[in-house]
C-alpha cells in the first residue's frame, strides 16, 4: 500500500515536470516574472512613499507581499486548478477508476506545485535583497518555521478544496479572477489589515488566509514572537482541518457528479468499480 502511494506520486511529480519541460516558453517565463514582480511593486510602492516614513520597513513588507502574492497564486492556479485541467484534457474519469492512491494523486501534484515555487521565490527573495537590500527580522526563529508549515498546509488545504469546488462551477478561471483580488484586499498582502476601515477588518479576519498572511509579515518583517502568535497558529490549524472535512465531502460529490453513472446516483462508473 505505502508502495503503491508513493509510487503514484512519483509518477505524477515526474509527470508535471516532463510537461514542464515541453513548453519551453513558460521556463523563461518561470526566469523572469520573479524580477518583474519585485520591480513592478518596489518602484510603485516608492512613487508613493515619495522618501516619506521608514522605507527599508516598507520595502522589506513589500517585497514579502510579492513571495506571499506568489504563494497564493500558485496554489490558485496550480494546485486549485489540478482537477479541472485533467477534467478538460478528458482523463479525469480514466485516472479515478484506477487502481491509484486518488490522494496520493493530489498530493504528489501539490508538491510539485510548490516545489515549483520555490523557485519562484527563490529568484524573488535573491533580487530584492541584491536590489533593495531586502532583509527580515526573526526574534523567535520557532515562530518563523512554525507559520510558515502551517501557513502553507492551510493554503494547499484550501487549494485542495477550491480544486473540487471547479469541477462543480465549470467557469474556473473567472473564479479565480474574482477571488484573487478579494484575497489581496482584504487578506494584508501589501498593507496592513489594520489600514483597512474597521468594518471591512471583520471581514478580513473572517478570512482564515488573512492569519496566515499577517503572521509571516509579523514574524519576518517586525520580529514577533511565538506568544504573539497563539491566535494566528489556533485559526490556521483550525481552517485546515475544516478544509480537510469539507474537501473529502466535496470530492465524494464531485466524483458521483462527474461519473458516467451520475444519472444513475449509483457511484459506479461504466467499468462497474465503485468511485465512491
Amino acid at each position: 500500500m505505502h508502495s503503491n502511494f508513493f509510487l503514484t506520486m512519483k509518477a505524477v511529480i515526474k509527470r508535471e515536470w516532463v510537461l514542464l519541460k515541453r513548453y519551453r516558453v513558460r521556463l523563461l517565463a518561470d526566469l523572469i516574472q520573479p524580477f518583474l514582480w519585485v520591480a513592478l511593486f518596489v518602484f510603485f510602492g516608492k512613487a508613493f512613499l515619495s522618501g516619506q516614513g521608514d522605507t527599508k520597513t516598507f520595502t522589506n513588507y513589500i517585497i514579502l507581499g510579492v513571495v506571499l502574492l506568489m504563494l497564493i497564486s500558485s496554489a490558485l492556479w496550480g494546485s486549485g486548478l489540478m482537477l479541472r485541467r485533467e477534467q478538460l484534457y478528458g482523463t479525469l474519469e480514466a485516472i479515478f477508476i484506477s487502481p491509484a492512491n486518488r490522494f496520493a494523486m493530489i498530493l504528489g501534484y501539490s508538491l510539485f506545485e510548490f516545489v515549483h515555487l520555490l523557485w519562484f521565490i527563490s529568484i524573488a527573495v535573491a533580487f530584492g535583497y541584491f536590489a533593495f537590500g531586502f532583509s527580515v527580522t526573526i526574534a523567535d526563529p520557532l515562530a518563523a518555521v512554525l507559520i510558515l508549515i502551517l501557513t502553507v498546509i492551510s493554503l494547499y488545504g484550501f487549494a485542495i478544496l477550491f480544486s473540487g469546488i471547479t469541477l462543480l462551477v465549470k467557469e474556473s478561471n473567472a473564479l479565480i479572477n474574482m477571488l484573487q483580488p478579494i484575497i489581496y484586499i482584504f487578506c494584508g498582502i501589501f498593507f496592513p489589515v489594520f489600514a483597512l476601515p474597521p468594518m471591512l477588518q471583520t471581514i478580513s479576519w473572517l478570512i482564515p488566509i488573512t492569519y496566515g498572511v499577517m503572521g509571516i509579515e509579523l514574524v519576518f518583517v517586525f520580529g514577533a514572537t511565538f506568544e504573539e502568535l497563539i491566535v494566528y497558529y489556533a485559526a490556521l490549524i483550525i481552517s485546515t482541518i475544516a478544509y480537510t472535512i469539507l474537501a473529502v465531502m466535496l470530492y465524494k460529490h464531485c466524483l458521483l457528479y462527474t461519473s458516467d453513472a451520475a444519472d444513475e446516483l449509483d457511484g459506479v462508473d461504466l467499468g462497474g468499480r465503485r468511485i465512491i
